[in-house]
């Protein structure tokens, strides 16, 4: 539900991790409706409603209007209050609600939480293991240069804000195809010209923000003597 970057990234990721069964899309736009076919949706609805008819039935009961059926899974992607009240109502009995969008304080309806039993997920950071494995999926996953709207400098921002897609940054010096993508005059970002980095420290290879950070081994000691406990991760 929601097909921008979000949206259109979890239906790319949903194809590659092996998910094969029928997958549907709610596009609000025609151009987001082809990229999602094109990432492997089987089909696209134009609204939340016109979703909700193809697979619900509406029923009233007294003065209150509802519907039975749905979907088993919804994604909200759209980061909207409007998109988590119409995943809600997508969801059939026992289905289940992945928030992905970031809809902060709304006024929502709990009641299919408790007449219809959907559960709620969120989903908000990754460890290093899954970051990892996202990495690792990156050339299997073919075509989304497409969501890049194109490479500005710094100083075209308001240019790149109104860009269709994502827009790139590229700060002065740095050129993308100059020795694999290093800046130019061999300076790393972040670094004065002619300023060298200081040492990594013992114990933390690659400095103190290189990869593969690692803590020295064995307990630490407080100034009375006795080892510090160490806090959970």
């Amino acid at each position: 539900l929601g097909m921008g970057t979000i949206g259109l990234l979890a239906v790319r990721l949903l194809r590659a991790l092996g998910y094969t069964g029928r997958l549907l899309a709610v596009a609000k736009y025609p151009h987001q409706a082809e990229r999602a076919k094109a990432f492997g949706a089987d089909g696209v609805y134009g609204s939340a409603k016109e979703a909700l008819l193809a697979r619900a039935r509406r029923y009233r009961y007294l003065l209150f209007e509802g519907h039975r059926g749905g979907y088993e899974a919804v994604v909200e992607a759209s980061g909207s209050g409007r998109g988590f009240r119409e995943a809600l109502a997508l969801a059939r009995e026992g289905g289940k609600v992945l928030l992905l969008g970031a809809p902060g304080l709304e006024v929502v309806d709990l009641s299919p939480f408790w007449f219809k039993e959907v559960a709620l997920w969120g989903s908000y950071t990754y460890t290093r293991e899954e970051f990892r494995e996202a990495v690792g999926l990156l050339p299997e996953l073919e075509g989304l240069e497409s969501l890049v709207g194109g490479v500005y400098p710094l100083e075209a921002w308001p240019e790149a804000l109104v860009a269709k897609g994502k827009a790139l940054f590229r700060p002065k010096g740095w050129d993308g195809g100059h020795e694999g993508g290093r800046p130019h005059h061999g300076s790393e970002p972040g670094h004065r010209r002619g300023h060298r980095p200081p040492p990594p420290r013992q114990g933390v290879p690659g400095g103190p923000h290189g990869p593969g950070r690692k803590e020295a081994s064995g307990p630490r000691r407080r100034a009375g003597g006795g080892p510090t406990p160490s806090r959970g991760r």
